[in-house]
């Protein structure tokens, strides 16, 4: 092998290795959370390492929004392939995850939350929230206004829309997470986690015993994590939860709480929800099987939400609703 011939064939070598530790690197600290374009070489997990040339998370299904921060795209498909998963997102004209509609609607539920509701890393059809249109609640319109990353403070401003734009549901339902309570004021830690994404995040306060929406911040608006800061998080979720039920109460619609699993519930947290005029569907303590790489609810986790919430109260009052408008008609 001429002189030539072996400075090419170690220039190859060492372009390449380069270029695997920079998309190795990237990967673990950049890549991980819904960037904009994140074409890698190597796909990095708690677990392993695996080559090959894929995108890691889903392609372009965000957009900037001035109040929400951040929403989805309308009208379009996002693939989402990880350690555990391959799958695609389809997004109706509304940006709303499809799920099956019947032809002729008795009346319209909306699901608000995050990504557990949202479905990160099934396919379509196997949300919960597909699952219960399609099985236990033909009739009705079901609407997946969730979004992965969102927590009450997004439930909030998301049905105050819903609301506002003449798309009022008959029924909220709005799974919470104990993840959510820290997305629901300016934790430095959560904040700091959106910020490479260029993501800002509604900021709200407490006036007067009101809530009060603040705008957007960044991280140079953020409160480093402290005890009066995690106090103030709970404080704002039983308020926000309650504005819930109060938003629902003036448009006549049937609001339900389900707790999801998760970590442990702060006690002052949990005793303020029980207050709802519906009793919350509480699932915490469900121990979900999910996906090794990073701890969601994998498909038969959704089929187990499901069955428990098709089997709830939520079911018998969607039945008295049906009647009475039968009746009506």
């Amino acid at each position: 092998m001429n002189s030539r011939l072996r400075r090419f064939c170690f220039s190859l070598i060492l372009g390449f290795a380069v270029l695997v530790v920079c998309e190795g690197l990237l990967s673990m600290f950049f890549f991980q959370v819904h960037c904009s374009d994140p074409w890698a070489i190597v796909e990095y997990g708690k677990k392993t390492i695996q080559f090959g040339l894929s995108r890691l998370h889903p392609i372009g299904i965000y957009e900037d929004d001035p109040i929400l921060g951040y929403r989805h795209k309308s009208d379009l498909v996002g693939h989402h392939r990880a350690l555990d998963f391959s799958v695609d997102y389809t997004l109706n004209e509304s940006g709303n995850r499809v799920l099956p509609q019947p032809e002729k609607s008795v009346g319209r539920i909306a699901f608000i939350g995050g990504s557990y509701t949202f479905g990160h890393g099934v396919q379509d059809d196997e949300t919960f929230a597909s699952i219960l249109a399609r099985e236990y609640w033909p009739e009705w319109s079901v609407v997946n206004r969730s979004v992965s990353g969102y927590g009450t403070a997004h439930a909030y401003l998301t049905l105050k829309e819903l609301f506002e734009n003449d798309e009022a549901p008959d029924v909220v339902i709005y799974p919470l997470l104990n993840a959510h309570i820290i997305r629901n004021y300016i934790n430095e830690v959560w904040i700091r986690s959106i910020t490479p994404f260029g993501r800002k995040h509604p900021h709200f306060e407490l006036e007067s015993g009101k809530l009060v929406y603040q705008g957007l911040v960044g991280i140079d608006d953020a409160k480093p994590a402290s005890k009066e800061v995690t106090a103030r998080e709970r404080m704002l979720t039983q308020v926000l939860v309650h504005e819930l039920q109060r938003l629902c109460d003036a448009n006549g619609a049937q609001f339900f709480l389900i707790l999801l699993p998760g970590e442990k519930w702060p006690p002052s947290v949990v005793a303020s929800l029980y207050d709802l005029k519906n009793r919350p569907l509480d699932l915490s303590h469900y121990r979900i099987k999910g996906f090794s790489d990073d701890g969601h609810p994998n498909p038969s986790d959704h089929e187990f939400f499901a069955e428990q919430i098709g089997h709830s109260a939520i079911t018998e009052v969607l039945r008295t609703l049906k009647a009475t408008r039968v009746e009506a008609e």
